[in-house]
């Protein structure tokens, strides 16, 4: 099944969020150990999640993520212009810091990094303060379009850990996970599902719009 993630809900159990995770609600529903998530976003990031019911599902799930065949599209808020209407960004991913969970981009020579690659195309444009962005990934590593963004100079709306300001009206990193595409398991027939932002990013980009009328 798909599940369309809230933000502020971690997906599982882990340092400083031991109960009311994904997995968790899940659970009490009476959908039993069995359940897998096939992909993973971040407590603060909304959007769609793939879980598997069955461990064979899970497992022919997990491979079509090796073989990249699952097609995952993001929206992102960023801050100020960026500087290309479509782009590839190959730059290698790795942790920084285990105590903050803060990853960076690593030269390919170095081993701490792993290869991340993000295809990034522009919707809209606010007046220079802003642009959202849809982004695509061919790798999943962890954080990798914060840190992608982040390295390009333009962080995320109120993403603090990569240098993006605190905005209010949504405060929590300007990211949703908005659709996703696979092969069914069992059926192998294609897939799509989308999910609009929820309300918190969707009054960010109205404010951003407003601001430029």
């Amino acid at each position: 099944m798909v599940v369309n993630k809230p933000p502020w809900m971690p997906v599982h159990p882990g340092q400083g969020h031991d109960y009311g995770t994904l997995v968790d609600v899940l659970a009490e529903q009476g959908w039993g150990d069995s359940l897998g998530p096939i992909n993973r976003l971040d407590k603060n990031t909304s959007g769609l999640v793939i879980v598997a019911r069955t461990p064979e599902a899970k497992a022919l799930l997990a491979r079509q993520i090796e073989d990249r065949l699952i097609h995952r599209l993001y929206l992102a808020v960023v801050h100020g212009d960026l500087p290309f209407d479509q782009e590839r960004i190959e730059a290698n991913i790795g942790r920084i810091s285990k105590r903050t969970g803060r990853m960076g981009v690593f030269e390919p020579w170095d081993e701490r990094g792993k290869p991340a690659i993000t295809n990034c195309r522009v919707l809209d444009r606010y007046h220079g303060e802003a642009t959202m962005v849809e982004c695509q990934l061919e790798t999943g590593r962890m954080h990798q379009i914060r840190v992608h963004m982040s390295y390009l100079g333009h962080p995320l709306f109120s993403d603090r850990l990569y240098g993006g300001l605190y905005h209010p009206i949504c405060p929590r990193q300007a990211l949703h996970a908005t659709s996703i595409a696979f092969q069914h398991p069992i059926t192998g027939k294609r897939l799509t599902f989308t999910s609009h932002p929820p309300e918190d990013m969707q009054a960010l980009i109205d404010s951003l719009i407003e601001s430029i009328e």
